[in-house]
């Protein structure tokens, strides 16, 4: 380096480039490394003695060598290039790096190499991941009728249905890969929120009420529902959520805008208690207020706070809504509360907010709906078995009573309906005789922690019908206690959802099978080799990893279309399934790369077997659609325990010996250890 700076200069150098965090070095115009900083050692994984005087070649992939010489020509030619590689580290990982090469000139004359090499090895990871779930889903929720997206982990679109594109007005192609764009810029932080809830603890949002924002800027509102999507091992791998329009539902409610006069009127003259306030202050209230509260006069309440009618445990969520009035239009959801009257009891109230504009500034409008009447009556209903009986008896959905132990002290006549046992069987009998015994430790900690915490939940289990088939029920329990505070039973709501927990599975397989031939992905394969390396090394044999793609197949692809090579790929498939045995994993790696996993053989001889018996399935010609043409294959083969300890080196390794197959000629088998022994 001191070649091309001034002694004055040394120090500049050392900070621009010795401490730069991308890899820089110079190489000689032979090729062979004379400078690197320290990040060239970070990546490489080598020592900077033991980079210098080392040849860039012998870093690079072999199937990336050619193209590389070819750059580092134009480079000692006076161009400057930037291009795409994969390269060795010293322990034998690959890494995948975005490289710039510049011509160093001294006197004028191309005395060696400049190199600034990016990692890009994360990001080809990330686009690797989601270029697999691209076009999974198509089939499934391409004819629903509410519109649903799909989002990754970082929430960019990874797909949307056509009742999605009808709906917001966005083309399919306009936003894959981008942030969601239906959410309105006042309403980003709650949603992320929401979002990231579910991401992380598994929460789900049903029938959600939000205003959404149309391609052309208008708003839309819409009922969603909002979940997360899990992989195999139930990991969160993503989100899926389903609206539907509910403009006219909204339309009443939205017409409190349009005008101050409507507005008024329909407040004074409306029998529900309603007030206006404005940063907590209220500014307007009802003559229904009155009773509501216990006041004399509307006097006594105006430019009074209105948290002093608010009770302690809701004053938090009044203060943040404070912060939530941005927009006119906005309608909050429906809840249950209680207000503190002016003689110091409460009254538990229907509460739903409204964010409108008072005099040209944000304010909430709150409609109350007193509930005493209607908790008089739930309570009635609770200490009377006959009334509680005649509600039960007239749903639909599954209804029952648990005691303590799980014993069935009611069953709803819906169960008959929907199980096929009349309901009479179950009264008497414990819950765990029609529950699937992978549930029951499960449901029985759910319902332990009920009675702890005295809260209701919902959780989903599998319970079995008359012809023994095992049916997904949600349920919301509530747990029922006297007034002296001992429980008393459970009162289940059940409902069946077998056909959602079958799309839930579905996306699930989607995600671990290549979408084409329907055979394992990448993701499988991996998964797989590690446990069968665990299983060859705890009972002493050998496995071995095939390598292989088709010949010459950019090359059909190019001039006889994507769908030709597409069935290509189907055929090539099955050819090679017929070739294996139920034990052993065929998996597609990408584009025309395949591997197999035989998961057990005594020598390496038998996977040289499989591998020229099914290279003898392709020397017939090939007849795709109306085309017949000639192509083969080519096989790399390594084998544990001696090319390898591990899975990450069999692939690699394999994957040399296939290249060392191409370049002997295509259409024939290597072994690694063929391949050292000729090296």
């Amino acid at each position: 380096m001191n070649l091309l700076f001034s002694e004055s200069s040394i120090e500049i150098y050392k900070s621009i480039i010795q401490y730069n965090p991308d890899a820089i070095f110079i190489l000689s115009v032979d090729g062979i490394m004379m400078e690197v900083n320290q990040a060239v050692s970070k990546l490489s994984g080598y020592t900077e003695k033991e980079l210098i005087g080392k040849l860039y070649e012998e870093m690079v992939m072999p199937e990336n060598l050619e193209e590389t010489k070819r750059y580092f020509s134009k480079v000692l030619q006076g161009e400057t290039c930037e291009y795409e590689t994969k390269a060795i580290q010293k322990n034998g990982d690959v890494i995948f790096l975005q490289v710039k090469n510049v011509p160093l000139l001294v006197n004028d004359e191309i005395a060696g190499v400049f190199t600034v090499a990016k990692d890009m090895t994360e990001l080809y990871k990330m686009k690797y991941s989601l270029q697999q779930m691209e076009g999974k889903f198509k089939s499934l929720f391409n004819s629903a009728g509410d519109a649903i997206d799909i989002t990754d982990l970082d929430g960019n679109i990874i797909d949307v249905n056509p009742a999605f594109e009808e709906l917001y007005g966005w083309k399919r192609e306009e936003i894959i890969g981008k942030p969601l764009p239906v959410i309105p810029s006042n309403n980003r932080l709650r949603f992320q929120s929401k979002v990231d809830r579910t991401k992380q603890l598994g929460k789900y949002y049903k029938d959600m009420e939000v205003t959404c924002v149309k391609k052309d800027g208008s708003y839309i509102d819409v009922s969603l529902t909002f979940s997360p999507i899990r992989d195999m091992h139930g990991s969160i791998i993503g989100t899926s959520g389903i609206t539907r329009d509910i403009t006219e539902k909204k339309q009443l409610e939205l017409s409190l805008k349009e005008s101050e006069e409507r507005y008024r009127l329909l407040v004074e003259s409306s029998p529900e208690p309603i007030i206006v306030y404005q940063k907590g202050k209220i500014l307007y209230a009802n003559l229904a207020c009155i009773k509501l509260l216990g006041v004399s006069s509307l006097e006594e309440l105006i430019n009074k706070s209105i948290m002093n009618y608010v009770h302690p445990d809701f004053a938090q969520i009044t203060e943040e809504r404070f912060q939530q009035i941005k927009e006119v239009g906005i309608v909050q959801e429906t809840t249950e509360k209680k207000l503190i009257r002016k003689d110091g009891t409460t009254v538990d109230v229907e509460a739903t907010g409204i964010s409108i504009r008072h005099y040209g500034k944000p304010a909430f409008l709150m409609m109350y709906h007193d509930l005493t009447k209607r908790k008089q009556t739930e309570q009635a209903l609770l200490q009377s078995e006959e009334k509680y009986r005649l509600i039960a008896e007239n749903m639909t959905d599954l209804v029952c009573i648990l005691d303590q132990e799980g014993y069935f002290k009611y069953a709803s006549p819906s169960h008959e309906t929907v199980l096929g046992f009349p309901s009479e069987t179950y009264v008497g009998k414990k819950g765990r005789e029609w529950m699937h015994t992978d549930d029951f430790l499960k449901v029985r900690k759910i319902l332990d922690d009920m009675i702890k915490t005295k809260e209701a939940g919902v959780f989903e289990y599998r319970f079995r019908d008359v012809t023994n088939n095992w049916l997904w029920l949600e349920a919301k329990v509530t747990p029922i206690f006297e007034k002296d505070g001992r429980f008393k039973h459970f009162l289940l709501v059940s409902r069946e959802i077998s056909e959602r927990k079958m799309y839930e599975e579905q996306l699930a397989h989607m995600a671990y099978h290549d979408t084409l031939t329907g055979i394992a992905n990448r993701r499988v394969i991996n998964h797989q080799l590690e446990r069968a390396l665990s299983n060859a090394k705890s009972q002493g044999h050998k496995i071995a990893v095939l390598y292989l793609d088709l010949d010459h197949f950019k090359k059909i692809n190019d001039s006889l279309g994507h769908d030709v090579g597409d069935e290509l790929l189907k055929q090539f498939t099955n050819k090679v399934q017929n070739c294996l045995s139920k034990d052993d994993v065929f998996a597609r790696q990408g584009g025309d790369e395949f591997i197999i996993l035989l998961t057990k053989i005594k020598e390496e001889q038998e996977a040289v077997n499989i591998a020229k018996s099914i290279l003898t399935t392709f020397q017939e010609p090939w007849k795709v659609r109306e085309y017949t043409f000639q192509t083969t294959s080519s096989i790399g083969i390594s084998c544990f325990p001696d090319d390898g300890v591990t899975g990450h080196k069999l692939l690699q390794h394999a994957d040399f010996a296939l290249y060392e197959a191409k370049r002997a000629g295509r259409n024939n088998v290597k072994t690694y250890r063929s391949m050292k022994r000729s090296t």
